[in-house]
Order: C-alpha cells, then sequence, then structure tokens
C-alpha cells in the first residue's frame, strides 16, 4: 500500500492542479513540478504506514526478511491484519504459505534461489483495498559499511492522446528504493505506478471524459554503497 501512494508525495501537482482549476485561480509553472526531496521521502512512508497502522483493519506489511538457499528462498513477512490463509507473491511468483501463519507473522518460501536485487512482495487476504499491501524487499544485498549514494531517474512518453507510458530505470549496481509519476494534464489520470523488471519503474496515464494531449513521467530512485 505504501507504494501505491509514493507519487502522492512526490508529486501533489495533479491533486493542486484540479484543487485549482475548481477554485478558478491558476497555479505557477514551478509548483507543477513540486515534490518531496529525497531527504523527507522516508519520514512521509513512515507517515503513511503509521496512518495505516491505525487504519481498522487495515492489513500493513511492516517488514520483511529473506533466506536464500540454492534451492529455495524463504521470507518472513511481519505485519498486521493476516489471516490463517492469505496469498504472497513475490515479483509475481506465487509462494507457498507455510503453517502457522499468525495475524502478525507469515512464512513462505519460492522453490528457487533469487538473483540479487530488489523484488515486490505482495500480501492479501481477499478483494478489497484494506485486504493487501506490498513491499520492496532486497535479497542478497550486503552494506559494507561505505558511502551511500543515491539517485533519480526519469523518463518521459511521447506527447499525444489516449494511453501513454514511460519506464525509469537505474544504471547497473543501484538497488530500487521507490518511484513515483506525473502526468502533464489533469485530465489525463495515472492508470498505472509500480516497480518494474528488476530496477525500473513504469507508469502510464490514459485521457478521460474526452480526447486530452499530454505526457506521463516515470521516476525511479535507487542506492548503492560506494
Amino acid at each position: 500500500m505504501i507504494l501505491d501512494r509514493l507519487s502522492k508525495f512526490k508529486y501533489s501537482a495533479i491533486f493542486s492542479l484540479v484543487v485549482g482549476l475548481c477554485t478558478g485561480f491558476a497555479l505557477a509553472p514551478d509548483i507543477l513540478h513540486a515534490r518531496v526531496s529525497l531527504s523527507n521521502l522516508q519520514s512521509e512512508i513512515a507517515e503513511l504506514q503509521n496512518e495505516d497502522v491505525a487504519a481498522s483493519g487495515q492489513l500493513v506489511i511492516q517488514s520483511v526478511t529473506v533466506e536464500t538457499t540454492s534451492t529455495e528462498t524463504i521470507l518472513d513477512i511481519y505485519g498486521v491484519n493476516f489471516d490463517a490463509s492469505p496469498t504472497v507473491t513475490i515479483d509475481g511468483l506465487a509462494a507457498t504459505v507455510a503453517a502457522g501463519s499468525t495475524s502478525t507473522h507469515i512464512e513462505a518460501s519460492v522453490p528457487t534461489e533469487l538473483v540479487p536485487g530488489t523484488y515486490l512482495v505482495t500480501v492479501s487476504t481477499g478483494s478489497t483495498r484494506s485486504e493487501y499491501d506490498a513491499a520492496d524487499v532486497a535479497v542478497g544485498l550486503e552494506s559494507s559499511g561505505g558511502a551511500l549514494t543515491c539517485i533519480e531517474k526519469t523518463a518521459t512518453s511521447s506527447h499525444g492522446p489516449y494511453g501513454r507510458t514511460a519506464v525509469a530505470y537505474l544504471p547497473s549496481g543501484y538497488t530500487r528504493t521507490g518511484g513515483g509519476c506525473w502526468s502533464s494534464n489533469a485530465h489525463r489520470k495515472l492508470t498505472n505506478s509500480y516497480p518494474y523488471s528488476g530496477n525500473g519503474w513504469l507508469c502510464s496515464s490514459q485521457d478521460h471524459q474526452y480526447v486530452a494531449y499530454g505526457q506521463v513521467r516515470a521516476y525511479v530512485i535507487g542506492c548503492k554503497v560506494e
């Protein structure tokens, strides 16, 4: 759930633009590009997670630990509002949930050794939004105690109507920590925003109610230890 809402804080321009149009005032161009800095991103994520925990019945992933062997990858998932028969995936691959799962802990495994990288873990217990959450987890990445370097990469779609998609990728050696999307037109709604292909972030938008020209831009944030 935290991943789905990153763009709320990274790019508030779309919401602000809609409010501006409804109230009859114009926004300065620099407002449309306002975004939360990397230094503030972690505190925003923590705030969102605390809100989710406080919400009655919301399933929340709080942490994931990973152990890999030559034959399988084992996940220990901690959080709140799990149930006895959750569905767990890692980068879209269905995981086997061990017996004895509780409302705060799940042990699951996939029959493969995952190469080092960042993977999307999801937990669901039903079909509603409150019964689902997702989290990025780093597999096989260990800190050497060196300096942490973080970067942001972007990609922008072509300009036009109808559906538009952009994917931003990190350079080799960086671990994805988050991402987000921006749409150039208030009538072009964001339809997808999610981690993509190991170290990328995919965004797409679609015009709404009538044909609207514009672009969608994808952002991906990543870090590495020097």
